[in-house]
C-alpha cells in the first residue's frame, strides 16, 4: 500500500535536512507525501529564515510575528547565524510551541488578540527600533527558501506530479510552489481551512482587506487559521493560471491527521494536514501523481492523542 524513501533521517539542530517522502496509493491516484515534520524545528519554517541569514550575514537582530512554527524556525536560524530574534506571538499560541521557541533562543513577547495583532506589533517594533522585520511569509527570501522543499521533492519521486497540494497559511509555502513550478504543467492546489477561506477573495478577486470571521480556531489549526495573505503572496498566487482552491473542514483535517499517523507514523498538526486532506478529496480522470506537503509536526501530544482517540471512539 505504501513505500518510503529517504528514511533513516536524523534530526540535526540548526542544520537544514533533506526530509523524507512517502508514497500512498488512493483510488486512481498516487500521493507523494513530503514530510516536513522531520525538518529542523519540526516544520518547513526553518527553510526560509535560514536562507535569509545565509544571504544577509550582516543582519544580527530580527523581529517577527508568528503563531508558532515560524517563530521556532527564525529562532533556530538566528542562533545558527549568531543573531537574535524577537517574536511577537498571539496569546493562543500552544504551550509546546512556546517552549520550543524559548529553547531555540527566541525572545517571546505575548500579544492579546490574533496573529494579525501580533504582526502589527512586530511591524511597529521594527520601525521604532530599527531592527529587520522577517515576516513569516511576505518576504522574497522566505519564499525562495521554501522553494527548497519542492526542489528536493522532485528528485525524490520517480515521476512528474500533475498536482501539488499545499496548506495555505499566510501564503509562503504555496507561493514557493507557484514559483517553483511556473514553467511546468502542474496544477497548484491551495488547501485552506474552511472557516478561514480567503484565497479566492484576497488573492484572486483582489479584495484589499482581511476576511472577517468570529470562528474560534480549533487547537492545532493556528498555522492556517489566519485572516489575511501577504501582499507579495497575493500577487504570486494571482499570477498562477493553473491554481485551484480547496476548502477543507475540521473533520477532513482530523481524518487526514489520523491517516498520516496510522499509515506512516507521521505526527502532524491539523493545519499541516490540509494539503493531504485536499489531495484525498480531489479527484479527476487526469490525476495520476500528486505531490503533497505536510508542513509541520509541532502539535501538543495531548491534542494529537485526542484526535486519535476520537476516531477510536467512533469506530468502537
Amino acid at each position: 500500500m505504501c513505500g518510503i524513501s529517504d528514511m533513516g533521517m536524523t534530526y540535526l539542530e540548526n542544520k537544514l535536512v533533506r526530509t523524507p517522502v512517502f508514497k500512498f496509493e488512493h483510488g486512481n491516484k498516487t500521493i507523494w507525501i513530503k514530510d516536513e515534520t522531520k525538518q529542523t524545528g519540526g516544520s518547513f519554517k526553518f527553510r526560509g529564515p535560514d536562507h535569509f541569514f545565509e544571504h544577509h550575514p550582516e543582519v544580527k537582530s530580527v523581529v517577527t510575528a508568528s503563531s508558532g512554527n515560524h517563530a521556532i524556525g527564525v529562532s533556530l536560524a538566528a542562533r545558527k547565524h549568531n543573531a537574535t530574534a524577537t517574536i511577537y506571538i498571539p496569546e493562543a499560541t500552544p504551550q509546546q510551541k512556546r517552549q520550543k521557541i524559548k529553547a531555540a533562543g527566541g525572545h517571546i513577547i505575548p500579544v492579546q488578540g490574533t496573529y494579525e495583532d501580533a504582526l502589527q506589533r512586530a511591524k511597529t517594533h521594527a520601525i521604532e527600533r530599527g531592527e529587520a522585520l522577517l515576516p513569516s511569509y511576505d518576504h522574497p527570501m522566505i519564499i525562495q527558501g521554501n522553494r527548497g522543499l519542492y526542489q528536493e521533492a522532485v528528485t525524490q519521486i520517480p515521476c512528474t506530479p500533475t498536482l501539488v497540494a499545499v496548506p495555505v497559511g499566510g501564503g509562503g509555502c504555496v507561493s514557493a510552489a507557484v514559483q517553483q513550478f511556473a514553467d511546468g504543467d502542474q496544477t497548484i492546489l491551495a488547501a485552506e481551512y474552511g472557516p478561514y477561506a480567503r484565497v479566492q477573495k484576497l488573492a484572486l478577486d483582489g479584495f484589499s482587506g482581511d476576511i472577517q470571521t468570529t470562528y474560534h480556531a480549533e487547537p492545532s489549526t493556528e498555522g492556517i487559521a489566519i485572516k489575511t495573505l501577504g501582499t507579495s503572496n497575493r500577487a504570486i498566487i494571482k499570477s498562477c493560471a493553473a491554481l485551484t482552491v480547496s476548502s477543507v473542514s475540521l473533520q477532513e483535517l482530523s481524518d487526514a491527521c489520523r491517516l498520516l499517523y496510522s499509515e506512516f507514523g507521521i505526527i502532524a498538526e491539523l493545519g499541516a494536514s490540509a494539503g493531504f486532506a485536499a489531495a484525498l478529496a480531489h479527484d479527476g480522470p487526469e490525476l495520476t501523481d500528486i505531490l503533497c506537503i505536510v508542513t509541520g509536526g509541532n502539535i501538543d501530544a495531548s491534542v494529537h492523542a485526542d484526535i486519535l482517540a476520537a476516531h477510536s471512539k467512533k469506530v468502537g
